[in-house]
């Protein structure tokens, strides 16, 4: 292998598979470098189904083998997403004279002072926090000229407020009194809950082209698998992203497979790295500020519980960076490249 050639081997998080980094393994090999992606077990395209993957060492098995076939004169660099850092730290543990440097893309990274028992009562705490914030905030919202409070429903802080007035309208009622409830698009949402809230107030409820709940399927589900990626679509910023989006979403949909659950005690077994093996290693933890599944504040956190070589922010970034952002994931992995080896 040339002094220019590196060999990358790219490791995925919870539930996804290899397939989730088809763009950013493209942009490297079009470099010029080697790149590996694998799919762990029961993941993407391994054979195994969850309900064989009996530990996280199981689990571990396809990099496991991989780090073993690697020659001992060849090291590569590591890169986890999310759950995959767990996946890189085990085998920078049992493997580290084999790896250059390890990269940790807004992912989970242990330490040797670090139990994940730990990790996720921070992660709780954070999330604890951030609600607090939220709601000790008071927003004052102000139109503009030939507007009203109307022009900011979109941005009102939460559903609660969202549908106060409907809610208000509808105690206001006489008993015996019933309406007939309309509405459209997302207000189907709202009317629904006012007919759970107040059946006996309501004659029939009428859905104009809007999203309909029914006992079979919870709002969490139809919000998460129904409207969240049309708004999703609708925040791109041009036709072109909007359709790349929607190639993203239909590939991860179709691929996504469920992920093995495991006991704390299994957790902070496999997790536990030591400074002399894993701690020998140079790392570089890559900041994700949009992060919405593991925040910025636990990535920092995580950072500063054990401190890495460096940290690379990629701005605007979500937790899918090598979606969102892959040309820029990209280019931070030459620099760390071009820097540690």
């Amino acid at each position: 292998m040339g002094n220019k050639e590196k060999h990358f081997v790219l490791v995925h998080g919870a539930g996804h598979g290899a397939w989730c980094w088809y763009k950013v393994s493209t942009l490297l090999e079009s470099s010029g470098h080697k790149v590996t992606v694998l799919d762990m077990a029961a993941s993407g395209k391994h054979p195994k189904q969850v309900d064989e993957v009996g530990s996280l060492w199981n689990y571990f098995e396809p990099l496991m083998e991989f780090m073993a076939s690697v020659p001992q004169e060849e090291r590569v660099i590591l890169v986890g997403h999310s759950f995959g850092g767990l996946s890189i730290s085990a085998a920078m543990e049992r493997f580290p004279e084999k790896v250059t440097v390890a990269v940790f893309c807004t992912a989970l990274m242990p330490s040797p002072h670090l139990s994940i028992t730990t990790f996720f009562e921070e992660m709780e705490e954070i999330e604890i926090v951030a609600e607090m914030e939220k709601k000790e905030k008071h927003f004052v919202l102000v139109h503009g000229a030939c507007h009203g409070a109307w022009c900011w429903y979109k941005v009102v802080p939460s559903a609660v407020n969202y549908i106060e007035p409907l809610m208000e309208f509808m105690a206001s009622l006489p008993p015996e009194e019933r309406v007939i409830l309309v509405g459209h698009s997302l207000g189907g949402l709202i009317i629904s809950v006012a007919m759970e809230r107040f059946p006996q107030k309501v004659s029939v409820a009428v859905f104009c082209t809007a999203f309909m709940p029914s006992p079979d399927l919870s709002l969490t589900t139809l919000l998460e698998e129904r409207i969240m990626p049309y708004y999703m679509v609708d925040l791109a910023k041009n036709d072109y992203d909007k359709i790349k989006l929607k190639q993203d979403l239909t590939l991860a949909v179709s691929l996504v497979r469920p992920h093995p659950l495991l006991t704390a005690v299994e957790w902070n077994k496999v997790a536990a790295v030591t400074k002399e093996k894993y701690g020998s290693v140079d790392s570089v933890y890559i900041v994700c500020d949009q992060d919405n599944i593991l925040k910025q504040d636990l990535q920092r956190w995580m950072i500063q519980k054990y401190p890495t070589k460096e940290a690379k922010l990629i701005s605007g970034s979500d937790h899918m960076l090598m979606f969102s952002k892959p040309k820029e994931l990209c280019c931070c992995l030459q620099e760390i490249k071009d820097k540690y080896t």
